[in-house]
């Protein structure tokens, strides 16, 4: 596909077409409001209204693509083959087709009318009488129009070959706004280009080694490592600052709980702190007896008592 065509505003235009349908059927619910008093005045009246503002527009001062909806592109920010596609739609042959581009909707618009009446009991616009049916009409068919003849020309364009398009000169740009009619408000950048897979690859790659490097990556290490060493070294003559001796407590064993005795080989810690030794003619605890400790049930009020039958149970001898 030859590059220019990668245009996204060409696109964007193009697929406006897609919406006519949808005007077209609210052409069809504006016609049905009401009941029909001059037929044959009333379709003369919808078609002008509907085909020769755009028409005349397309002829004289075409419709100027790089634009969305209330935002244009600046004429002195085209590039050049973007003026050659405006270049394009002055050309007569473009121009002479687009006399017949509102023909087909002339035809829809001319099938439409007789059967709108069909649609009188699912029309939104019943209760607004036939006037404001009619205008409904004639608004959605100018849209209609509008956004089926300026893609007819934008395709017309794109078949351009490669070749002719690049023997074409860009349109002066002092002589855009002049010419062409823009819509909204003009803008230095609007959409990014679009590049063709050829030109993308042809693209000069940028390779970096980890050898390479730049003077903010080398002050940003000099800086990274120089607060890593003042972390990890201490800083000489810093006053470090005391804590009175009076605040500092000695660390106090644990209290065991009241009415639980102590077994000197469970608990080998007396209550003032002290290690007790334990008798070596006696053998370890097995480790079900702590388990039994840590998981036997505690009543209120019947530890002593629990502790006692736990420790004659389970003690060897």
């Amino acid at each position: 596909m030859a590059a220019y065509r990668y245009d996204p505003y060409l696109w964007i235009h193009l697929a406006g077409m897609a919406t006519v349908p949808l005007w077209l059927a609210i052409c069809g619910l504006g016609l049905a409001v009401g009941s029909p008093t001059w037929p044959g005045l009333e379709v003369v009246a919808i078609a002008l209204f509907g085909i020769l503002p755009v028409l005349l527009m397309q002829l004289k001062r075409p419709f100027c693509i790089f634009s969305v909806l209330l935002l244009a592109l600046h004429p002195a920010r085209l590039s050049e083959d973007q003026r050659r596609l405006l270049s394009l739609f002055r050309q007569r042959w473009i121009r002479a087709v687009s006399v017949l581009a509102p023909l087909p909707l002339l035809g829809v618009l001319l099938v439409l009318y007789p059967v709108a009446v069909v649609m009188s009991d699912i029309t939104p616009f019943a209760g607004w009488g036939r006037f404001a049916g009619l205008a409904i009409a004639a608004v959605s068919f100018l849209l209609a129009n509008l956004f089926w003849q300026v893609p007819v020309s934008v395709l017309l364009v794109m078949t351009t070959s490669e070749k002719r398009f690049q023997a074409t000169a860009p349109y002066p740009a002092a002589a855009i706004t002049q010419d062409f009619t823009q819509v909204g408000l003009p803008l230095p950048r609007l959409l990014p280009p679009v590049m063709p897979p050829g030109q993308i690859s042809q693209l000069p790659q940028v390779h970096l080694s980890p050898e390479a490097d730049t003077g903010e990556a080398s002050a940003f290490m000099a800086v990274r490592e120089k607060a890593q060493n003042s972390a990890q070294s201490p800083v000489v003559g810093a006053v470090m600052p005391t804590v009175p001796t009076s605040l500092v407590s000695e660390p106090t064993a644990p209290q065991p709980e009241p009415g639980y005795p102590r077994d000197p080989v469970a608990d080998p810690l007396q209550s003032n702190g002290e290690a007790t030794a334990v008798p070596l003619d006696r053998e370890p605890l097995p480790n079900s007896y702590a388990l039994q400790r840590l998981r036997w049930p505690r009543p209120w009020g019947c530890g002593p008592l629990v502790n006692h039958l736990v420790t004659l149970k389970t003690w060897p001898g």
